[in-house]
């Protein structure tokens, strides 16, 4: 029986457990969110920061009329609950400054031998 639900964060998840990649274990989760302007991403950084998160600010090649990437990170078990809760925060912080989320990832782990 899978715990994990199909839906994208679910499919993905079960991916990288299939590959041999221990979920349990913590590790650093980076959340993607792409903004219009510097300011917007900016302001997003700073609000992000204060819920715990690191943040890194980059111009992009345009897509859409978004330019700015923040890639947020965080500490965490990567579970489906939570990574779709952060996705969630996150993606309520971006919205008023013209922001959307663009994905999560982290660098897979070694299973131990």
């Amino acid at each position: 029986m899978d715990d994990l639900p199909d839906d994208e964060n679910g499919i993905i998840l079960r991916r990288i457990r299939d590959c041999g990649d221990d979920l349990a274990i913590a590790r650093e989760v980076d959340f993607s969110l792409l903004f219009p302007t510097d300011a917007a991403a900016e302001t997003f950084q700073a609000q992000a920061r204060l819920l715990g998160f690191r943040c890194l600010v980059a111009e992009i090649e345009p897509q859409d009329g978004l330019s700015w990437d923040v890639t947020a990170s965080i500490e965490m078990t990567p579970s489906h609950v939570g990574i779709t809760d952060r996705e969630r925060q996150l993606a309520d912080l971006a919205e008023p400054l013209g922001g959307v989320s663009d994905g999560w990832g982290f660098m897979g782990t070694q299973p131990q031998n």
